[in-house]
């Protein structure tokens, strides 16, 4: 079977992201990114698709690829070079819960289990 034709014209990944492959180390497809400024006016094609998609909140780097539809890599490289440019920020979890805290749901949930 032959896989039906794409739509739209094919762009290499190095035209996407002007020729840049490199990006912030402290960035993996799980890094969790919001828009930093609601400012999209100077960004073209895919730079903008992205930060108009991180308008509504803070979101994964895979999850945003998946919603663009470019891969995951080259998503990284425009992550990257849009949180240089300051239209995006890195959103850092808050704290994980205290091993108190994680206990006492353990115990909860027990309770539960020998309830029913």
């Amino acid at each position: 079977m032959t896989p039906a034709p794409r739509e739209g014209p094919l762009v290499g990944s190095w035209a996407v992201t002007d020729g840049h492959t490199s990006l912030r180390a402290d960035l993996d497809p799980s890094t969790l990114v919001t828009a930093a400024t609601s400012s999209v006016h100077d960004l073209r094609d895919e730079r903008r698709r992205v930060a108009e998609h991180c308008q509504g909140g803070v979101l994964g780097i895979a999850d945003i690829a998946g919603a663009v539809g470019l891969s995951v890599l080259v998503t990284l490289v425009l992550v990257s070079q849009l949180l240089d440019s300051g239209h995006l920020r890195v959103q850092v979890p808050a704290e994980a819960p205290s091993m108190a805290v994680l206990e006492e749901v353990l115990r909860g949930l027990r309770r539960l289990e020998l309830a029913s």
